[in-house]
C-alpha cells in the first residue's frame, strides 16, 4: 500500500512540475524527493524540474539546488548515485535477471542454465543486495533502467 501511495504521489508531483513548466517556462523548479534515488531524480528532471534534492539533503545543498534552478542550471543531489553505479552484477546474476525479465521463473532459469533452483535463488538474492532492490521485480526494474540487462 505504501508503494502504491508513493507511486501515486510521484504521478501528481510530476504533473505539477509539468504544469508549472508550461505556465511559467522560465521558472526554476526544485523537486524535493523522498530519497536520493536515480530513478526519482530522472523522472523529476524529465518532467521539467531544474534540480532534484532528497529530503535528507542539508540546508546548504537545498540552497545550491535553489540557486541552480534560479540560474536555469541542472542540479542533482550528490547523494543520488550516478547512472550505472548501483553495484556491478556478475555475469551470472545478469543472466538470471534477464531470464526473469523475459518472464522466466526460478525453475526455468535453473533448467536453462543447468543450475539448481537453490543456486538460482542465491544468485538472485545476491543481485538484490548489490542493486539495493526490495524484491525480484524491483531488481529487474533497476537492472533495466541501469542498462544492466535488455
Amino acid at each position: 500500500m505504501r508503494e502504491a501511495l508513493a507511486d501515486d504521489f510521484e504521478i501528481h508531483e510530476n504533473e505539477a512540475i509539468r504544469t508549472l513548466r508550461k505556465t511559467a517556462p522560465g521558472m526554476g523548479i526544485v523537486a524535493h524527493g523522498e530519497r536520493p534515488d536515480r530513478h526519482l531524480a530522472s523522472i523529476a528532471l524529465q518532467a521539467g524540474a531544474s534540480a532534484y534534492v532528497a529530503r535528507t539533503a542539508s540546508a546548504e545543498l537545498m540552497a545550491k539546488a535553489a540557486w541552480a534552478a534560479f540560474e536555469q542550471e541542472r542540479f542533482i543531489d550528490p547523494a543520488v548515485p550516478p547512472r550505472g553505479s548501483r553495484g556491478k552484477l556478475t555475469r551470472r546474476q545478469r543472466e538470471i535477471l534477464q531470464l526473469l525479465a523475459d518472464g522466466g521463473s526460478t525453475v526455468v532459469a535453473a533448467r536453462e542454465l543447468g543450475l539448481s533452483e537453490e543456486t538460482i535463488k542465491t544468485h538472485t538474492k545476491n543481485a538484490l543486495g548489490r542493486l539495493g532492490a526490495r524484491n525480484r521485480t524491483h531488481a529487474v526494474a533497476i537492472a533495466l533502467r541501469e542498462s544492466l540487462i535488455d
